[in-house]
């Protein structure tokens, strides 16, 4: 499915927009969450480890920074902690202890 096709503007929107909407606050991303799983999915189902592997690895993220990095997120910081995660380099840990520019 691609954003241009028919089944996604005529089926796949109007119904994620209606969920979305009838969704209360709280669970709106989840709900997101699920529908691009099953976008993603529909064109190679491949995607979904992706997706699911990418979820996991930022959310550990998140929670190791801990509460107060809600105030102060840096996409610069999901960068270089997914590079440093990747190279199994220890220097995510040292980032906890700077405090953010």
């Amino acid at each position: 499915m691609v954003f241009s096709s028919h089944i996604f503007l005529f089926y796949f929107l109007p119904a994620v927009l209606l969920l979305y909407y009838l969704m209360p606050v709280r669970g709106r991303n989840l709900l997101l969450t699920v529908v691009s799983y099953v976008f993603y999915g529909w064109a190679n189902p491949l995607f979904m480890f992706l997706l699911l592997f990418s979820t996991i690895v930022l959310s550990k993220v998140h929670v190791f920074r801990g509460p107060s990095a809600k105030r102060n997120c840096s996409p610069i910081w999901h960068l270089h902690s997914l590079r440093a995660l990747h190279a199994r380099s220890p220097t995510v840990f040292r980032w906890q202890a700077r405090s953010p520019t």
